[in-house]
C-alpha cells in the first residue's frame, strides 16, 4: 500500500511540473503568436495597399509564410518571411487556430486571382479576419 502512495505522490509532483513548465512556456509563445499576427496583418494590409499585382501577390504570400510558418504546405522561402525566426502557431482546434485557417483560406484565392483589385479585396478581408485573433 506505501509503494502506490508514493507511487500515487510522485505521479502527481510530476504532473504539478509538467504543468509549471508549461506556463512557464505560454507567455512567450503568446508574445509569438501576437507578433506573427501582428506582422501578418501588416503585410495583409500591405497587399491591400499596394501599386501593382506583383506587390500584392508578394505581400500575400508573406502573410501565408507567417501564418503557416516553415511546415505549412503554401510555405515558400523565396517569397521572403517577415516572421522568420518567430516560430509560433496555435493549437489545431482553437478558436484562433479557426480564424488563421480562415484566413490562409483567402489568401490562397487571392494568390490564384488576377485581377488587382480583387485580390487587394481579398488581402483587406483576410486582414479583418486577423484582426479577429485575440
Amino acid at each position: 500500500m506505501r509503494d502506490n502512495h508514493n507511487f500515487s505522490l510522485g505521479r502527481s509532483a510530476l504532473l504539478v511540473a509538467a504543468f509549471a513548465a508549461l506556463a512557464a512556456l505560454t507567455p512567450s509563445t503568446a508574445r509569438a503568436q501576437d507578433a506573427s499576427v501582428k506582422t501578418a496583418m501588416q503585410h495583409a494590409s500591405l497587399a491591400a495597399k499596394a501599386a501593382d499585382l506583383a506587390t500584392v501577390k508578394k505581400h500575400l504570400h508573406h502573410v501565408l509564410n507567417c501564418l503557416e510558418g516553415k511546415s505549412g504546405k503554401d510555405y515558400d522561402a523565396s517569397a521572403g518571411d517577415p516572421c522568420k525566426g518567430v516560430g509560433a502557431s496555435y493549437a489545431a482546434g482553437s478558436a484562433n487556430d479557426a480564424k488563421v485557417q480562415e484566413a490562409v483560406r483567402l489568401l490562397v484565392v487571392a494568390e490564384s486571382l488576377d485581377s488587382e483589385a480583387a485580390a487587394k479585396h481579398v488581402a483587406e478581408a483576410a486582414a479583418a479576419v486577423l484582426s479577429e485573433v485575440k
